[in-house]
């Protein structure tokens, strides 16, 4: 469903119980996940990549069959966030986070549980354009995050973009 003008996942995909692999990158237009995906046990690869997706569901950490997670987005829900989301999905191989500079606390970081991922491979932390216009405070915040963010030593490639420099 790549490239295909996608603006709706429909709340039936949740009832495709087999399906182990989504890529609806390149559907600018698509703005969430359905709450029904987190029904799909057997997902292994999500590919969110140039989507206007800003959330995942609650429940997402209930899919640890996750092996690739694409363009994951970091978002504040009241005391939730969804950095908490990923704690549980320790088979992941490939993992980008996007949006992090959403993330309001550190520690919201180190639920994230990247150092006991032991089979992450892949890792690509995003911060979006904004940071050329925010505080000093607010940047402080965001260098905080990425510094809990410790990825396992068996990690292969680190990518880290912060609005628009590539890094890693």
């Amino acid at each position: 469903m790549e490239r295909c003008s996608l603006s709706i996942l429909p709340e039936s995909i949740g009832m495709m119980k087999f399906l182990q692999y989504i890529r609806i990158s390149r559907n600018e237009s698509l703005l969430k996940l359905p709450d029904s995906i987190v029904e799909l046990r057997q997902l292994r690869a999500l590919y969110l990549n140039d989507t206007r997706i800003n959330c995942i569901p609650k429940g997402f950490s209930v899919l640890n069959n996750m092996r690739n997670l694409v363009d994951c987005p970091a978002q504040m829900d009241g005391d939730l966030c969804s950095l908490q989301e990923l704690g549980p999905l320790s088979q992941l191989s490939v993992l980008g986070i996007n949006c992090l500079e959403n993330v309001s606390a550190s520690s919201f970081a180190t639920k994230a549980m990247l150092d006991k991922k032991l089979r992450l491979s892949n890792l690509t932390l995003k911060c979006t354009n904004r940071l050329g216009g925010i505080a000093e405070e607010e940047q402080q915040q965001i260098e905080e995050v990425f510094d809990e963010l410790c990825p396992p030593s068996c990690l292969d490639w680190l990518r880290i973009l912060v609005g628009g420099s590539q890094g890693g």
